[in-house]
């Protein structure tokens, strides 16, 4: 479709344009179930960390354990997606992490999971949470094609921050009535419609590769790419910067949360979960053949609208009772301007999302 004519539809199946694909509307389907798990998993870890072991430095060397596998794994599994069947690749690392979560379910409940076996299985996550990652990312793009290949990464963030929210309330509640055996079953359910939306779709291979190309010399290519142009460095660098900087904090807030603030794992997870719901307007539309608009439009969504309440920057010093997504659903549908979009007013922001 071409951008006039992408331009001419209305704004909401703009909006949620791939969702119009019957393939990934299946795919994002289990993906929300899975994410869900995801957070789930991270609130139940972090909170029998802390209540077993009152030890704020088990907290950092949980995490340490659970991230490290990323720095060498992420890359060789770009790899290996673009050698293999992406689809075949995330079912086998999700198939095994609902055995991992299983396990831990029944030998917390069985009484046999300490200290060390939850070191060992943070490794473990890590890792195959390493190797899903490439492969995720890029079934987007083989379920709904390059044209609306940006919506479906909007789409993708949203459903990353907005289960977040969900996830973590989900947590405080079953770890409170049942405890953190019950909180890793109930993940390992929810990679389960994943499971099965990637069983049904066909196989397929890799993008076509030059012959004779060896896996070493498509890493360096990744990697050149990554770090020599000049969008892809700045959304690595700065993607760094927030999850060394601004995000750690998350490590600690269990040991915060129960000892500071006198909560139980309904109370942190309900405050987590307040917190995730200020970040879950993530963009999900952007102008086709725009990438660097695109990146413009997401990034200052997500830095003047993070704040839940906050007018747009343009309107210096006003506030609304906007909540952040609505105020982010409207950055990401109508800023920036570019050649052909309806040009913005200074009171277009609160017309356009009165009638979200």
């Amino acid at each position: 479709m071409s951008a006039p004519a992408a331009a001419a539809r209305p704004l909401r199946r703009r909006l949620f344009a791939s969702l119009e694909v019957r393939e990934y509307r299946h795919f994002y389907a289990g993906l929300v179930f899975t994410l869900t798990g995801f957070w789930v998993r991270l609130a139940t870890l972090g909170w029998w960390v802390y209540e077993t072991s009152g030890s704020y430095s088990r907290l950092g060397v949980i995490t340490l354990a659970s991230m490290l596998p990323w720095v060498p794994l992420a890359p060789l599994a770009g790899v290996l997606t673009d050698r293999r069947d992406a689809r075949g690749v995330m079912l086998w690392s999700q198939l095994g992490l609902a055995a991992l979560n299983l396990g831990l379910g029944l030998g917390l409940w069985a009484g046999v999971v300490g200290w060390t076996e939850m070191l060992l299985a943070a490794v473990a996550s890590g890792s195959l949470r390493a190797v899903e990652n490439p492969a995720r990312q890029s079934m987007a793009r083989r379920l709904v094609g390059v044209e609306a290949l940006p919506n479906a990464v909007g789409l993708n963030a949203a459903a990353f921050q907005a289960t977040q929210a969900l996830g973590y309330a989900l947590a405080g509640g079953v770890y409170a009535l049942a405890g953190a055996g019950a909180c890793f079953l109930l993940v390992s359910a929810f990679t389960l419609p994943m499971v099965v939306q990637l069983a049904r779709l066909p196989a397929a291979g890799g993008p076509a590769r030059p012959a004779g190309r060896r896996p070493l010399e498509d890493l360096a290519e990744g990697f050149r790419y990554a770090f020599t142009h000049a969008i892809t460095r700045a959304a690595v660098l700065g993607a760094a910067g927030v999850i060394l900087l601004l995000l750690s904090f998350r490590t600690l807030m269990p040991g915060i949360a129960k000892d500071q603030l006198g909560l139980g794992p309904v109370g942190f997870g309900g405050l987590m979960a307040l917190g995730a719901s200020g970040r879950s307007g993530a963009p999900c539309g952007s102008p086709p053949g725009r990438p660097r608009a695109a990146a413009g439009s997401s990034a200052w969504a997500a830095s003047s609208c993070w704040p839940a309440g906050r007018w747009p920057p343009w309107r210096s010093g006003a506030r609304s009772g906007w909540s952040a997504p609505r105020c982010c659903w409207w950055a990401s549908a109508r800023w920036p301007s570019w050649p052909g979009a309806t040009p913005r007013s200074s009171n277009s922001c609160p017309t356009r999302c009165a009638g979200a």
